[in-house]
């Protein structure tokens, strides 16, 4: 998610895939739920290179993403806004743009009662106050960027002709990423989990996951890291040694790593690509 202050309208994303816009619009048809559909999930509408999103079967004021599939030279980006009831609060606010100078011309002419700035003031205030609600709700859009997060999750596209490499801000696959037991806004990207990695204070940590009980993790121990994995259930779940049985920099909670070989292996996990051989898995 940006972090560009005051987002009542959302936050932009920006995601790239390999796939062409019309592989990937194919894709998105394919996975979303029909409009009447009861269950809760995407579903939505597409035309020409324009979308939108949304959740539920009964009303389209809720979390909702709006964006654009555009081509690439080798792939396409969707870029877009995500956020709460974004079509209502468009709404409340043209109404409001009409209502405020209209009851204001009026209270001019018939004069000021406290009945009249009473109704000025609440037609002023409650828009404030929807703006407000809206930002900070602006995150219950995740689980949609992260559905076009899934249906896009081959290998990042790289922008050509002499333009810079995006990957650092390609968005992974559909993950979550949780720092110290708050699961961050917005699309997950190589450069969201190295600054998590970076940022993690004494005794920290961050979860990678693509399911409740799949999920990579790492603590933050004296400036180096311990790191776990899980793999559906507690049976699954194992701790990363060093593959030659070198005693490493150990501690009470098990062998720590430092912060480049702990990057590497959150990426290729992320990446789906293999984990670092200088690491093997042993169970908890």
């Amino acid at each position: 998610m940006s972090d560009d202050g005051f987002q009542p309208f959302g936050y932009r994303f920006e995601i790239l895939t390999n796939q062409s816009t019309e592989t990937l619009k194919a894709a998105i048809r394919k996975k979303w739920r029909r409009w009447f559909d009861t269950r809760s999930g995407p579903r939505g509408w597409i035309v020409g290179p324009f979308f939108c999103l949304w959740n539920s079967a009964f009303d389209r004021f809720g979390p909702m993403v709006i964006g654009r599939i555009s081509a690439l030279d080798n792939g396409s980006v969707v870029t877009g806004r995500a956020g709460s009831d974004l079509n209502g609060t468009a709404y409340l606010l043209a109404v409001m743009v009409v209502a405020v100078p209209w009851l204001g011309l009026r209270a001019i002419a018939g004069g000021l009662s406290i009945g009249t700035l009473a109704l000025l003031g609440l037609l002023i205030g409650s828009p404030i106050l929807v703006l407000v609600v809206r930002h900070h709700a602006r995150q219950d859009a995740d689980p949609l960027v992260r559905f076009l997060q899934g249906l896009a999750s081959s290998a990042p596209a790289e922008r050509t002709k002499g333009k810079t490499s995006v990957e650092a801000v390609a968005a992974i696959r559909a993950l979550s990423l949780t720092v110290d037991g708050t699961e961050q806004p917005g699309a997950t990207t190589i450069a969201s989990i190295e600054a998590a990695l970076k940022g993690l204070q004494s005794d920290g940590f961050l979860i990678l996951a693509s399911a409740s009980e799949t999920y990579m993790q790492v603590a933050e121990i004296s400036e180096e890291f311990i790191i776990e994995k899980r793999d559906g259930d507690q049976n699954s779940h194992t701790r990363a040694v060093y593959a030659d049985d070198r005693p490493g920099h150990g501690s009470r909670d098990g062998t720590s790593f430092p912060l480049g070989l702990t990057r590497d292996t959150l990426l290729a996990y992320a990446l789906e690509k293999p984990l670092p051989s200088v690491l093997k898995w042993v169970p908890l």
